[in-house]
């Protein structure tokens, strides 16, 4: 916006001088009778009035603004983001990777089968979710519990009630079959149409399954169908601390922006983000498009930012106005956003909406140092009290200037 503000500034301000240097000519050939001054005063005025400090007003300091960004570590796509940044009044969080560190462990896994088939059912599901690369914080926990299974840290709780005591052959698995739904989970069928469900209570369509959630945690369910009857046979409780920049980040974005949570996780969870960080609004059990349109709703009262790392969070990244992620998150989430964080400290946002405010503040100022400089040298040129080679002088000058308060953004620091 400002850099098409300039633009338009710049093009009728070339055609006020054109018609300026014609009537300073006009006015010392046919009024002065001066053939001599009408030529060098008309060319001192065009020299002076010369857009050069106008051009560069803008490219300057945004160009100085990124760098100095990239020397923190956030990365941009296209310098617009800058005002958008500096105009800000949303700012929206995924939950897991986000303000948590997004790394989810098994804190207890309650088992309806034998352990030996639970065992061998987890590898099959594990060695899907490497063969589909899926990228989700609950794969990894996944993965890294099948290395740690039978560790005294985590603790399986088998229950011998509604106990499934032959599961079949997992591994007469019907490759065709393999879904992966983001926001919901893993599913496929193996042994004569038998079917594993490996995610949410959605997933398995089930509206009130047994429930051990437990106050901040995570909890997946896994299911089978058969012969159309749907039963849980295992919950796994998962958890992920919250990292520990966030509550102060959060904490100090409430006093000029609205801060929401949009996530996955259950009402629970959400309420114990909220309460925990303090965020003003939050928004809960969200599929991909859900919480894509809630960032729609939200750009209507302003500029709206999301800032997530999962393949969940891919529309609504793309959605918002501004769409930040970090270096480590999924690669769908990467390409979606507009701002790419190499260090995965959320504390940078502040610094990131703080200092585009500055770069505003500069563009602003370079501008008003521009159109300054030529009122005040126009109407000298015009009357002939400066002669073409001081106007280039103080050309030259008006573009130093620019440059210089260009490079005092350079002496800002977080």
């Amino acid at each position: 916006m400002q850099k098409h503000l300039a633009s338009k500034a710049a093009n009728i301000f070339i055609l006020f001088v054109l018609l300026l240097g014609f009537i300073s000519f006009l006015y010392w050939y046919f009024i002065k009778n001066h053939l001599e001054n009408a030529i060098l005063n008309t060319l001192s005025l065009l020299i002076v009035a010369c857009p050069c400090a106008l051009s560069l007003s803008i490219p300057t300091a945004i160009v100085v603004g990124i760098q100095k960004l990239f020397s923190y570590g956030c990365l941009f796509k296209n310098s617009t983001m800058i005002e958008k940044l500096a105009k800000t009044k949303i700012i929206a969080f995924d939950k897991t990777g986000t303000l948590t560190y997004g790394k989810l462990e098994i804190e207890k896994i309650y088992s309806y089968i034998p352990i030996k088939e639970f065992k061998l059912l987890l590898q099959k599901i594990n060695q899907i979710q490497r063969e589909i690369q899926i990228q989700h914080p609950i794969t990894k926990a996944l993965l890294q519990f099948e290395y740690e299974f039978l560790t005294n840290r985590i603790h399986i709780c088998k229950t011998k009630e509604n106990q499934i005591n032959q599961l079949g052959n997992i591994d007469l698995i019907d490759k065709e079959s393999i879904q992966y739904i983001p926001g919901m989970g893993l599913k496929f069928k193996f042994d004569n149409h038998k079917e594993i469900f490996l995610g949410s209570k959605e997933l398995l369509e089930l509206e009130d399954p047994e429930s051990v959630l437990e106050k901040g945690n995570i909890i997946v369910y896994l299911g089978i169908k058969y012969q159309n009857k749907k039963q849980i046979i295992a919950i796994f409780l998962l958890r992920d601390k919250i990292r520990e920049d966030a509550y102060k980040t959060i904490n100090l974005l409430n006093k000029k922006y609205k801060t929401i949570l949009l996530t996955g996780d259950c009402l629970e969870n959400a309420l114990w983000i909220q309460e925990k960080l303090n965020i003003q609004d939050i928004h809960y059990s969200l599929k991909p498009i859900e919480k894509a349109e809630i960032i729609k709703n939200l750009q209507k009262n302003g500029i709206t930012i999301m800032v997530g790392d999962g393949i969940n969070d891919t529309i609504a990244l793309h959605q918002a106005d501004v769409g930040i992620s970090f270096a480590d998150a999924s690669k769908l989430a990467m390409y979606s956003s507009d701002i790419l964080l190499l260090n995965s400290n959320v504390e940078i946002i502040l610094f990131l909406l703080e200092y585009s405010k500055n770069i505003l503040k500069k563009i602003k100022q370079n501008l008003t140092i521009s159109f300054v400089y030529n009122i005040c040298l126009l109407p000298l040129a015009f009357i002939g009290f400066i002669n073409p080679f001081i106007g280039s002088v103080f050309m030259s000058l008006s573009s130093i200037t620019v440059v210089l308060n260009s490079l005092t953004l350079l002496k800002y620091h977080k």
